[in-house]
């Protein structure tokens, strides 16, 4: 039978991990430019249109599934 999750035991862990990370932090070096590249290439602006937003707002309501006359149990 498995055991019980300590709170304490899980506020220790968690605790080491943030001590660990923030040690770490001043540490990490930035690259200062890509490294297979000689610049950074950022795509072109492409504007939001009615298709892009109604895909985006179909795919919400899917993962949600709140759209009206749907029944949960399938």
């Amino acid at each position: 039978m498995p055991r019980a999750l300590n709170p304490a035991c899980l506020a220790f862990v968690l605790g080491g991990a943030v001590l660990v990370a923030l040690a770490g932090m001043p540490v990490r070096r930035r690259p200062r430019r890509p490294a297979f590249d000689d610049g950074v290439q950022l795509p072109a602006a492409t504007p939001v249109d009615a298709r892009l937003t109604l895909g985006l707002v179909g795919g919400a309501e899917e993962a949600i599934d709140t759209r009206p006359g749907r029944t949960r149990d399938r």
